[in-house]
């Protein structure tokens, strides 16, 4: 017998134990993204033209699933599909976006950073490449990120194709890399941003967050600014304000003080 007919021979002897696997397979690719450098979790509708797509992006050492519930609460409470998608470097028994490094200067420590980001935000776009073959356009493309996952959210979107501007913007209490300036937007800035703070937030800069605002502001986009009472977390009162943020509403401004 070869080796081939050997190692299937289990499987030809219990065809409903095949069916189970092939049927586990089947679903781990639908639901973990096989095929794309990242793996992701899709929840909400099915990703489709005049579907809103959230691209869902966790905190800095965060488990991969960290924000499904998040995701989950916006896809329904919006009627929106949503891509959760989980960061590519190990950190701390979670996931992170990019890799702890070291470089003997600043100047090599930018570059080597910067290889990285950009490998990450291609990858991120192979996902979202995923909804747009199912048909959604690029105005109904939200980046949602958290603290270092908010960073990348407004990476991602002011890295997007040429052909392809998203429409908005979900950066809760956005951190991370403030010495690493953002990039100049490749095609043009997404229409409406929406930055939340907390006031008494003690792990990411307000001042970082501020200037990546003002940069974003200046490259075209309705920047929204919202301070909201709480630490570094995304507060209840931060996920009603993305919800209505996201349904058109103005929530914030930002001329508003950062504290």
């Amino acid at each position: 017998m070869s080796t081939t007919n050997r190692l299937l021979a289990p499987l030809r002897a219990h065809p409903v134990v095949t069916v189970v696997l092939m049927a586990m397979v089947g679903w781990a690719v639908w639901r973990y993204g096989f095929g794309t450098a990242l793996m992701y979790e899709r929840v909400g509708k099915t990703p489709a033209a005049g579907v809103k797509t959230l691209i869902v992006l966790h905190g800095h050492g965060a488990p991969g699933d960290d924000l499904v519930p998040l995701a989950k609460e916006l896809s329904d409470d919006l009627g929106a599909a949503a891509y959760v998608i989980v960061g590519p470097e190990s950190h701390g028994g979670g996931r992170s976006w990019i890799p702890d490094l070291t470089a003997p200067t600043k100047d090599a420590y930018l570059a080597e950073i910067e290889q990285h980001v950009a490998k990450t935000t291609r990858q991120i776009w192979e996902v979202v490449g995923r909804a747009r073959k199912n048909g959604v356009a690029c105005d109904d493309l939200v980046f949602v990120g958290f603290s270092l996952g908010g960073r990348f959210a407004i990476e991602a979107a002011l890295r997007s194709p040429a052909d392809c501007r998203p429409g908005a913007v979900v950066a809760f209490a956005p951190g991370g890399g403030q010495e690493i300036p953002l990039p100049a937007s490749s095609s043009s800035a997404p229409p409406r941003v929406l930055v939340t703070m907390g006031f008494a937030d003690d792990v990411v800069s307000p001042k970082a967050a501020m200037k990546w605002a003002e940069h974003l502001r200046a490259a075209g986009a309705e920047v929204q600014w919202l301070g909201v009472a709480g630490g570094h977390t995304i507060t209840p009162d931060a996920r009603k304000a993305a919800l209505a943020f996201l349904r058109g509403d103005v929530v914030g401004t930002i001329e508003a003080e950062a504290n």
